[in-house]
């Protein structure tokens, strides 16, 4: 990531805008706010950001672009909200993923 690239607290509050646009997710946000605060909301964010990191093989895939920083932050936003918010189970929500992707990969084409 070179000197004009996104910033880790610049792509989290781009994620966040992003999730935000469904109105579950808003709501969902809402929730975490009025539970947590919206500074604890931010930091647990960031730790689960910081944690998922150290991992060297997805630091490597993560900082390659500004766009990959913010899809990466739009997963955490995600998995925190659905996860710590919503109560969803995480292997459940692990099984949700991998069945979106098993039927994305059947629709797409090889070319």
């Amino acid at each position: 990531m070179g000197d004009a690239g996104i910033g880790l607290i610049d792509a989290c509050e781009r994620a966040m805008e992003i999730i935000v646009r469904t109105s579950e997710m808003e709501k969902l946000y809402q929730r975490a706010v009025r539970c947590v605060g919206e500074g604890q909301l931010r930091i647990s964010v960031m730790n689960m950001a910081t944690d998922a990191i150290q991992d060297k093989c997805l630091c490597e895939e993560v900082f390659v672009s500004d766009e990959r920083i913010v899809t990466f932050f739009c997963g955490i936003w995600l998995q925190f909200l659905l996860v710590d918010i919503a109560g969803v189970k995480k292997e459940k929500l692990r099984a949700m993923v991998q069945e979106v992707l098993k039927c994305d990969n059947a629709n797409s084409s090889i070319h």
